[in-house]
């Protein structure tokens, strides 16, 4: 959290629950990992992943600037800006009914986003020329950026970075995630009803298997719905007991 936040403001927890899907991503990379060794060596392992290790690699970008001797004038919360603040421009920028995530990590990729803004005078320009130039002027260039999104829609502002070539992504509600066609349509996401909380968007897993069907889409169990199957099938216990 240290590093998640506005310069100004107090450290900052993530809206999303980062470090527990994290660590499980790991677990599963571990235990994979694991049973592809006992194949090979008729041994089994124990594994173990701690969540603040499996995060400890998305602070890539601050410890690298760290170690490189560049965060002396760079505070340790950056806000939508990139951790180090090497790059620029590199911000969530306002649209007319939203805002918009525009990253240039390239020198290709600013001249284009330089031609979709139709600013096609300022490349080359001495001030913006390369990353560490647009930085020294990041104010300026943010200025500018903020300028053109705030005057176009999402939609618009989506299909001219695609047009151009610039990395970017309209930031969507979380409405909008939940009826996102492409998900749906890959099988991610689908609408089912629930026996208890009604209609409700559930997900399948993202991992794609050649010649393996997706998992079905099923509600989670509710409490002692299995018990009789458990308890008597399984367990073979009576009614009684």
């Amino acid at each position: 959290r240290h590093t998640t936040g506005s310069p100004d403001g107090p450290p900052t927890t993530a809206g999303p629950t980062v470090c527990d899907f994290l660590g499980g991503t790991h677990l599963y990379g571990a235990i994979m990992t694991a049973l592809f060794a006992r194949e090979r060596s008729g041994k089994g392992a124990f594994v173990e992943v701690a969540m603040q290790d499996a995060a400890y690699s998305t602070l890539a970008s601050a410890l690298g600037m760290h170690f490189g001797g560049m965060l002396k004038d760079v505070p340790p919360r950056t806000g939508n800006s990139h951790a180090g603040l090497a790059m620029a421009p590199y911000n969530v920028y306002p649209a007319s009914d939203g805002w918009i995530a525009i990253i240039v990590v390239t020198e290709g990729h600013w001249d284009r986003l330089l031609r979709a803004m139709g600013q096609e005078a300022l490349v080359g320009d001495a001030r913006f020329r390369s990353n560490p130039d647009r930085v020294k002027h990041m104010e300026e260039v943010d200025r500018l950026v903020t300028a053109w999104t705030s005057a176009h829609t999402r939609a618009q502002l989506e299909s001219l970075t695609r047009e151009h070539g610039v990395p970017a992504a309209p930031v969507r509600t979380l409405e909008e995630v939940l009826n996102d066609p492409g998900m749906h349509e890959r099988g991610m996401l689908r609408w089912v009803d629930h026996p208890e909380v009604g209609r409700v968007v559930l997900p399948a897993t993202p991992l794609r298997i050649e010649d393996a069907p997706p998992p079905p889409f099923e509600a989670s169990p509710f409490l002692n719905q299995h018990e009789a199957e458990v308890l008597g099938g399984i367990l073979g216990m009576d009614e009684a007991e």
